[in-house]
Formats: structure tokens, sequence, C-alpha cells
């Protein structure tokens, strides 16, 4: 392996950067859009193995799946919205006036039945090349990002939202709240492929409209896939 190499790899499949990601929270409705491209901060959630005090062989053992608390920094509106909607989001889960707690419900029903947990949906993007370039040139990029990981956060809910400071001297800056997001737990996709993405092979499509059968997509996507697990 030479620098060459590692120039060609890099050109080929580029390098995933931290800046290109999307969130979708499913309880937002007519915020949705707003606060998707008002997201400047979230994070790929960890995973922590909760293990017992070490016995007298100096063992740990493995009891329980944890998961941290994650960040999400807004950037707010004129009107304030993205505030507004984690702000109302705290009051279904607490109530301001009578401190009663409300109904948890799940992801599974949250759309049917009231409840304050959501899902919330993080997406890391890529940019494909489509031209690896030259030695003296760099590589090209398709101007349509897509989706390399989706990680979708269960029954997850703010709790905490940080107070957002006021200042007579922040002349050049922009307000923004800073939401700290709880969940039970959350699954990841790396690979989430559509047809929009990722086209049929001519014989894909041959076996799928003449023979009947699957298009192959399945057994690409891995042994550990979802839809090869059975």
């Amino acid at each position: 392996m030479n620098i060459n190499d590692i120039k060609s790899n890099i050109a080929k499949h580029g390098l995933a950067r931290p800046n290109l990601f999307r969130v979708k929270i499913s309880r937002a409705r007519s915020e949705a859009e707003s606060l998707s491209m008002n997201c400047f901060q979230a994070q790929i959630p960890g995973t922590n193995i909760l293990t017992t005090d070490r016995d007298i062989g100096l063992r740990q053992m493995s009891y329980q799946r944890a998961y941290a608390d994650m960040m999400m920094g807004f950037y707010c509106s004129g009107d304030l919205k993205e505030l507004r909607f984690f702000q109302n989001w705290i009051d279904d889960i607490v109530n301001p006036i009578n401190n009663h707690m409300g109904y948890y419900s799940s992801s599974l029903t949250a759309g049917s039945l009231p409840g304050y947990t959501s899902e919330v949906i993080i997406e890391q993007l890529m940019r494909e090349a489509v031209d690896m370039g030259t030695k003296e040139t760099n590589a090209e990029f398709n101007v349509k990002n897509k989706i390399a990981a989706k990680y979708t956060l269960q029954e997850a809910f703010p709790k905490q939202v940080d107070p957002v400071q006021l200042d007579y001297g922040t002349n050049d800056t922009y307000m923004a709240v800073t939401v700290t997001m709880t969940f039970r737990k959350f699954e990841a996709n790396y690979y989430p492929q559509q047809d929009s993405n990722f086209e049929l092979s001519k014989e894909q499509k041959y076996a799928r409209d003449e023979l009947g059968q699957k298009t192959g997509r399945e057994w690409m996507l891995g042994p550990f896939h979802p839809s090869n697990r059975g």
C-alpha cells in the first residue's frame, strides 16, 4: 500500500462527514420541516453494557444493555416555534399546573393513543463519488446526498430543555435551544437501500419480472439485515 492507494480509496469511497445529517421527529407535524432544517447538532447514539463487580477471578459479567442520553441543538426561528415545540412537549410529560404525569405510550402506538414518547430518526448522509478524478483534480460527487445509515430512537422524549441565554452583546449570532433526549432503545440500519438510491441490474429485473424471483436486494443486504433474519 502506498500513498496513491490511500488517495484512490478516499476518492472512491470518501470519508464520513459529521455535518451531513438529518433529523426527523415523528411527533412534529406542522413543525417537522422547520425542526429538520434547523437542527444543527445531533449525536449518533451510543451503547453501554452494564456489568457486575469483579468476582474473585477478576471477571465482570454483563447483565444489561443501557443507552446514554443524547444532546440535540436547534436554531430558533423568529417566532420561536422550535422552542415552543419542546416546551409544549415537556408540558405534556408533566402538567405544569397540577404536576400530573402524562401517558407514556410507546412509539408503536403513539400515532393512535395519547402519549408523550415519540420516534426520532437520525440519518447520516453521504456524498457518492461519480468521478474518481485524477491526481491533479479532486473527485466529483453527486449533489444529492444518500443515506449511509439510519438510527431510529424508540420511545424518545425530551428530558431537559436548557435555558436560552439572552445577551445585548451577541449581535452576530442566532438563538438556539439545546435539548437532552432520552429513549428506551435504538435501531441502527446501515443498509437503508432504496430503489431510488440503488437501481436493480438487468439480471435482477429479469429475475423479478420474468421469473417471479426476489430482486436479489435481500441477499445483497447481508445475512444480519432484519429482512433476512426470518
